[in-house]
């Protein structure tokens, strides 16, 4: 198990750099900079030498090369960078959103678990039946329920299987048989579906913070993008990947406690 998360770190760490390397080339070639943000509609009147200090302050005077050189080394030093909006360190700056995003993302997964879960369970016992139409149109017509129709799908797949009509023929309870023998198995590919999701939850608090002004690293993010607050956006979307990649990481690790015949070596 222990080689197996090493060697699965080793190979995120590539597409960390790769993800690194287009974030901060894309983010520089959005229209404008941060400079005419800062200045507003007074950057015409700047002048050539004030506006030349303006731009080794913040590193520009520098080629793109040299820039990502800056960045790396303040990566290596724990230093996500200095926001050029607020002129304070960028964790300064994030230290009270995580936790308001994290909240928002959990909230959403553990609400999806307790609603989809437990219909996709009955639905499959009840298949055919007015429950499982209900369950499935529902699921349909709110253009959700995704990990509802994979609980479904799955427990109608292992509930056909020979041990767990073994069980039943054995004298085991329906609940036993469900709880018990068939949902941990069910669970496998969910797990999967819950840790694709992840990414969509991100995503999803871009807007919901947007529309209710709720002050969490999405609004922020796509703040900093319209302002071209380059280290904010960087030091965002780096994280975020870093979630990504942790989430994988405990999905995959997830199976092995759902079903002890995986084994990782």
């Amino acid at each position: 198990m222990r080689t197996y998360v090493l060697r699965r770190v080793l190979l995120a760490l590539p597409t960390l750099v790769g993800i690194k390397m287009v974030v901060f080339g894309a983010v520089r070639f959005l229209p404008g900079n941060v400079l005419d943000s800062l200045l507003g509609v007074d950057a015409h009147l700047i002048n050539a030498e004030t506006r030349t200090e303006m731009e080794k302050r913040y590193g520009f005077n520098q080629n793109i090369a040299g820039q990502y050189a800056v960045w790396i080394d303040d990566l290596a030093h724990g230093n996500l960078g200095r926001s050029f909006i607020s002129g304070r360190p960028v964790l300064m700056d994030l230290g009270p959103r995580v936790p308001v995003t994290v909240e928002l993302s959990l909230l959403g997964i553990m609400i999806s678990l307790l609603i989809s879960l437990p219909i996709g369970m009955l639905a499959a016992v009840k298949q055919n039946s007015v429950v499982d139409y209900v369950a499935r149109s529902m699921s349909i017509a709110s253009l959700s329920g995704i990990t509802m129709r994979y609980t479904r799908t799955t427990m109608l797949d292992i509930l056909s299987l020979d041990y767990v009509r073994t069980g039943r023929s054995k004298g085991l309870t329906e609940r036993m048989v469900i709880l018990r023998h068939a949902l941990l198995n069910a669970l496998i590919p969910v797990v999967t579906v819950v840790g694709l999701q992840v990414p969509l939850l991100v995503g999803g608090t871009v807007v919901l913070e947007q529309i209710f002004s709720i002050p969490g690293m999405g609004s922020y993010l796509l703040n900093s993008i319209q302002q071209r607050d380059y280290p904010v956006v960087q030091a965002i979307v780096l994280m975020t990947a870093s979630v990504v990649g942790v989430t994988n990481l405990v999905v995959d690790l997830a199976y092995a406690v759902l079903d002890p015949r995986i084994e990782y070596s």
